[in-house]
């Protein structure tokens, strides 16, 4: 029994000594693959070399116009900008528009047509625009501002936007005085027509604060008829500095 323990004990041994043969052998047969792939790749075909690079080149080209082509047809079908044609009206006949486009309005005494010099304007009323105090649009001005604009956005005209206040001195917290109330509500007015698509090269902008009353503010109704915006409409003075003309207008807004 000892002899046997003792026999099996010395083959274990000898076992753990041929162990690392196996290691070694391994470590020839990856040297060995390692030279013969360096040296396969260090004999280049150059015939077939450049023939990959050119199958490759040609590959790669044809891919690069395909997604050309593919750009130019999406740039092909995107519409091309709205333009609305300009109308050479004469100022009579675009207060006729004004007349039969508000006369339902007109009717109601909610705003009035009266005529100036070279033009007329739409007077509205600031408490149908406006709350007291404020210059933030109510939903039923936005309908009149854009019933308006539907006729001012087809022609070529002078439009003025006035803001007036009666003479009663005001300050809040957003306007110091009459002439900022008056002012940001005729800004508002101005810029809700160029969003609605008037040439911005046909808009002014002006305040003028309590000192153009139309009526006494000795009364509330004077002083009612006074808080209005004017809508100014005219022939343009090309003489006047810093008119446009409307051949030139696309140009000078680029």
């Amino acid at each position: 029994m000892r002899k046997t323990n003792r026999k099996k004990r010395t083959l274990n041994i000898k076992a753990d000594k041929d162990r690392y043969l196996i290691t070694y052998a391994d470590l020839l047969t990856l040297l060995l693959g390692l030279f013969a792939i360096l040296y396969a790749s260090s004999q280049v075909d150059l015939s077939k070399y450049a023939e990959v690079v050119s199958s490759f080149a040609t590959i790669f080209s044809s891919e690069a116009k395909k997604e050309k082509d593919i750009m130019n047809a999406n740039i092909s079908v995107i519409p091309p900008p709205i333009v609305i044609p300009k109308e050479e009206q004469s100022i009579d006949l675009v207060k006729t528009k004004f007349e039969e486009k508000l006369k339902v309005l007109l009717k109601q005494g909610k705003l009035n047509i009266e005529p100036v010099q070279d033009g007329f304007k739409i007077i509205i009323n600031a408490d149908l625009l406006f709350k007291s105090g404020s210059a933030d649009l109510q939903i039923e001005a936005v309908t009149i501002i854009d019933s308006i604009a539907s006729i001012l956005r087809v022609i070529d005209k002078q439009i003025n936007v006035d803001g007036h206040t009666d003479a009663v001195p005001m300050r809040s917290m957003r306007y110091e005085s009459n002439w900022h109330l008056s002012a940001a509500r005729a800004l508002n007015i101005g810029y809700l027509l160029i969003n609605k698509q008037v040439p911005e090269h046909n808009v002014v902008v002006r305040a003028f604060g309590g000192q153009r009353p139309i009526e006494d503010n000795l009364s509330e109704e004077g002083r009612k008829k006074n808080r209005r915006v004017e809508i100014v409409i005219s022939d343009k003075d090309t003489s006047a500095p810093g008119v446009i003309e409307n051949e030139n207008a696309d140009a000078a807004q680029e």
